[in-house]
């Protein structure tokens, strides 16, 4: 089971069971802060770390948050509730347990008004408290239910744009012979590079992704002497024009005229992004975005059905 699947089966049972009434606050509690821990949300394990141990004040700002939406703390007294959610559950079973017993003494005698009225007061008061640490315990899970909703959708998300790349990418790699082969052989070296995140590393990246594009271009629309004419244009397909010989190729390819506008841009707006990045200061998360752009757009190409 990888982590993905492991997430989506962690935070449906967290989910089943706050749902489940009957379910133990510290065990939804443990299994809800194994699912923070799981998804990396360490604000959400922090505080949930606080449900199974007790809270010590509310001077992080996360933790005043949560406090304050879990009725814990009204934002402004100097004092909260900040016992465990299992210390709290049993602190609630035990004030319904004893209004149950309260209620169960039925007063008799000269003195049963007065004891009848004390009677009345008594469970009001455990009525009270009652309801106050149910309504903390009710807001804990509220608050646990929509984290691992979350987690959930953002899981199966995950899953099901992976299924459509994994689908695309059998696609793309089937349509790989021959020459081909050769110049997507080194797109597991870019992204190896990148994984280091130093400048050098995404230099290279940028540079082996423009050497791809070019590679690509050379083998499908080699280089020629004489203009290409393309829809009544003509075009320097020479040695060197990678843009040309692919704007050439997707001309050649037949696709639509939205089609065909779309790919000249995004491969135009690409290749002058990593041809100018190489000596420009580029971060690692658009570094990792022009590779894998690199791969979808020449995938694209390649999987193209020809004429």
């Amino acid at each position: 089971m990888n982590r993905r699947e492991q997430i989506i089966k962690l935070a449906e049972g967290v989910l089943d069971e706050v749902s489940t009434h009957g379910a133990a606050i510290e065990h939804v509690v443990n299994k809800a802060h194994r699912l923070a821990t799981l998804v990396g949300d360490e604000h959400m394990e922090r505080q949930l770390h606080h449900e199974a141990v007790g809270f010590r004040g509310h001077e992080y700002e996360p933790t005043r948050n949560w406090l304050i939406v879990t009725y814990r703390w009204n934002g402004t007294d100097e004092t909260s509730t900040n016992a465990p959610a299992a210390t709290l559950e049993g602190l609630a079973k035990a004030a319904r347990d004893r209004i149950l017993t309260i209620q169960l003494h039925v007063p008799t005698g000269q003195w049963a008004a007065s004891l009848s009225e004390k009677q009345v007061q008594s469970v009001q008061k455990e009525q009270i408290a009652a309801i106050q640490l149910e309504k903390v315990l009710s807001n804990v899970r509220t608050q646990i239910y929509r984290f691992a909703s979350q987690a959930l959708a953002k899981a199966q998300f995950s899953e099901t744009s992976a299924d459509i790349f994994h689908t695309f990418q059998s696609g793309v790699d089937a349509g790989l012979a021959g020459d081909l082969s050769d110049v997507f052989e080194r797109m597991p070296h870019v992204f190896e590079r990148l994984s280091e995140g130093s400048p050098e590393a995404i230099s290279h990246a940028l540079t082996s992704s423009r050497r791809i594009i070019d590679g690509y271009a050379n083998l499908a629309f080699p280089a020629r002497s004489e203009p290409v004419d393309i829809a009544g244009q003509l075009l320097d397909c020479g040695a060197g024009k990678t843009r040309n010989q692919l704007r050439a190729h997707i001309h050649v390819l037949g696709f639509s005229k939205s089609r065909t506008e779309r790919l000249m841009k995004n491969m135009t707006l690409l290749y002058d992004r990593v041809s100018t990045g190489v000596h420009a200061e580029v971060s690692a998360d658009e570094a990792a975005a022009l590779v894998l752009n690199t791969y979808l757009l020449l995938g694209e190409l390649v999987a193209a059905p020809r004429a």
